[in-house]
């Protein structure tokens, strides 16, 4: 359902609420694992080097296009090409 401008004051009013009730259970369950992903990831960048912890959160968008292609069969461009060897070539500088 479109949120337009009479739904919108309905909403800031409190006359009813238009959002669907279904599926709250596994928007539960999402938003416990994400917030254990963020505690174990503040975690580990805590515990690890700085170098190491740097390297890691550059290096994350790389895995995020590599499991689209797997998972979700996206499609691998030209353009990702060029932007991963470049991002790899930056993360080797940033090592060195």
């Amino acid at each position: 359902m479109c949120i337009n401008n009479a739904n919108f004051s309905r909403l800031v009013v409190g006359a009813r609420t238009i959002f669907s009730t279904e599926g709250i259970s596994m928007l539960t369950v999402r938003g416990v694992f994400g917030a254990l992903y963020l505690l174990a990831y503040f975690y580990t960048i805590s515990k690890t080097p700085l170098a190491d912890a740097s390297i890691l959160a550059h290096i994350s968008p790389f895995f995020a296009i590599v499991f689209s292609v797997v998972f979700l069969t996206k499609a691998f461009t030209h353009e990702n090409v060029v932007v991963e060897v470049t991002r790899h070539i930056g993360i080797v500088f940033n090592a060195i």
